[in-house]
């Protein structure tokens, strides 16, 4: 027969008398009267329970006071959300930048690597940043694209810098998010890759990825899946899409001279974007960040016809 732990089981009864006194202490002074709490012990429980203090409460505009506590809440965790995003993008280019270098080198300066391992870094400290300062999600998004182009440098920083940006506008200055902003936020980063690259599906870029990501996202939740389900059928396509690179010849960019030794490797830019999708999507599986309800709602939010 096991012995008892006097000192452990007196310990735990202290420590339980910690958590209930204090919420027993509210609730009971909660329904007493200022006359009651007075002229009896502070810790017994009320003669005549009352509800006027809780009337007072809601006649003082209390839900008006709560929601605005919600907002200024959820306008300070949104944010921070969207910096552990980032940070899923900066592991994931971290992990792959070699195979990124030596894929670029084939046929372009291998420059690729440095230029997202640059840009990505600077895109999480300075979204870090905005979003420590309190600034709303509109303003991180367009912080971080700011600081990867400037860091960055080149085609691609300006790429990530406008779909950035583009991101951030569509998805504004909210309370909390639904899917159809995910939705919209997926449509206004590809749309500026493309406004500003000029380039099209078959031209050996990162927008052979982009668009197929896009469009099997946006297919997904029209049907009405979730986002969380939407964005696994997207990177899906989004890699598919980035290896069947592999046998298309460089119609943009510094690689097109070499398009015969491009021949038989995948586009560096769409590989990129496709690791980074996964790694985020990735994110969304496995973290515990869905406890906040406006992320949640904008990541877990039913597909349109829900």
């Amino acid at each position: 027969m096991s012995r008892l732990n006097l000192p452990a089981g007196l310990g735990g009864w202290i420590w339980l008398a910690i958590i209930i006194i204090p919420v027993y202490y509210v609730v009971i002074t909660s329904l007493k009267t200022q006359e009651g709490y007075f002229g009896q012990n502070p810790l017994a429980l009320p003669s005549s329970p009352a509800l006027e203090n809780y009337q007072l409460v809601l006649a003082a505009d209390f839900a008006k006071y709560f929601m605005n506590s919600t907002i200024v809440t959820l306008g300070a965790v949104i944010p921070t959300v969207l910096v552990a995003f980032m940070a899923q993008a900066r592991d994931a280019v971290v992990r792959h930048e070699h195979e990124l270098g030596k894929l670029d080198a084939i046929a372009g300066d291998g420059d690729h690597r440095i230029g997202m391992r640059r840009g990505v870094d600077a895109a999480v400290a300075a979204a870090d940043e905005a979003a420590g300062t309190g600034l709303s999600v509109d303003r991180v998004l367009s912080a971080a694209g700011e600081a990867w182009s400037e860091r960055a440098g080149g085609t691609s920083g300006a790429l990530w810098e406008s779909a950035l940006t583009a991101a951030g506008r569509a998805l504004g200055n909210k309370a909390a998010y639904r899917g159809r902003d995910a939705a919209a936020a997926v449509t206004a980063f590809v749309d500026a890759v493309t406004g500003l690259g000029k380039a099209d599906v078959g031209d050996k870029t990162m927008v052979d990825a982009l668009l197929p990501f896009r469009d099997t996202f946006l297919a997904a939740f029209e049907d009405g899946a979730p986002v969380t389900g939407a964005l696994t059928s997207a990177v899906t396509a989004a890699r598919q899409a980035a290896d069947a690179t592999a046998s298309l010849r460089p119609l943009k960019g510094r690689a097109r001279p070499l398009a015969e030794k491009s021949l038989g490797h995948p586009d560096p830019g769409a590989v990129s974007f496709a690791l980074i999708v996964t790694r985020v999507s990735d994110y969304f599986d496995s973290s515990e960040h869905l406890s906040c309800p406006g992320s949640a709602a904008l990541i877990a939010g039913t597909g349109a016809r829900a």
